[in-house]
């Protein structure tokens, strides 16, 4: 059997590549390939990936490459698929007027 820690391995380098914001292509790889491991991260470890992703996340939003945008489109529901049910704690959404 494998080590869970060697399985989570990938996705902290992932998610620091995400954090870095770094060139369109690197953080391209990055989110596609965060995406389609997300599902295999613990449950222990969801709430605390979702806090630090999700201002990672508006970083990245807030950037012009167009091959960007696609990545997150394609990287976004798969993400929040496997995380989303991982509420914040004291996060409120509200409408800005």
């Amino acid at each position: 059997m494998i080590n869970s820690a060697k399985n989570l391995a990938p996705q902290v380098e992932l998610y620091k590549e995400i954090k870095k914001n770094g060139s369109a292509r690197c953080l391209r790889a990055a989110l596609l390939k965060f995406s389609e491991l997300a599902h295999l991260i613990r449950p222990q470890k969801c709430r605390a990936y979702v806090t630090n992703l999700l201002p990672c996340l508006i970083k990245v939003v807030r950037r012009q490459e167009e091959t960007v945008h696609e990545a997150l489109a394609a990287a976004i529901p798969k993400i929040f698929g496997a995380l989303g049910k991982f509420k914040l704690a004291g996060i409120q959404c509200t409408k800005s007027q």
